[in-house]
């Protein structure tokens, strides 16, 4: 790799760091999946600054050429990334269907003209819960 690419490849992932950096201060991005985006950026700086890392790992892997070592962590990182918003999603569903549950009961309980107390239902819940342990 020549050097021209070498000092453009890391100033470019050096101002990725900083505008990842810059989203998680402004609670734009997640921390857990920005420190994950820090993480392969600074892998990325490794690997730009000492070339003889990638064909190193290329070799003790058994890959034939380092572009196919970068494919095959691009692809695991991609699954990883799929799978993690998967479980994050499945969660985010699972409270918004509480929610709603729990909405839906203090309208109906306020058009029967109850005093609802919205957090009695979660004060059962988590004593419930606490109990069954």
């Amino acid at each position: 790799m020549s050097t021209r690419l070498q000092v453009i490849l890391l100033i470019v992932l050096i101002l990725a760091i900083g505008f990842i950096v810059s989203e998680i201060s402004k609670k734009k991005i997640d921390f857990k999946f920005g420190i994950v985006w820090i993480v392969i950026s600074l892998v990325l700086i490794l690997f730009t600054i000492w070339n003889g890392l990638l064909i190193w790992l290329t070799h003790l892997v058994g890959i034939a050429t380092p572009i196919n070592f970068l494919y095959l962590l691009a692809i695991l990182l991609l699954v990883w990334i799929v799978y993690s918003m998967s479980k994050t999603i499945a969660l985010l569903q699972e409270k918004i269907k509480r929610l709603s549950q729990e909405l839906a009961i203090l309208r109906k309980d306020s058009a029967r003209g109850k005093k609802a107390d919205p957090l009695g239902e979660m004060r059962k819940d988590a004593g419930q819960s606490q109990e069954d342990e």
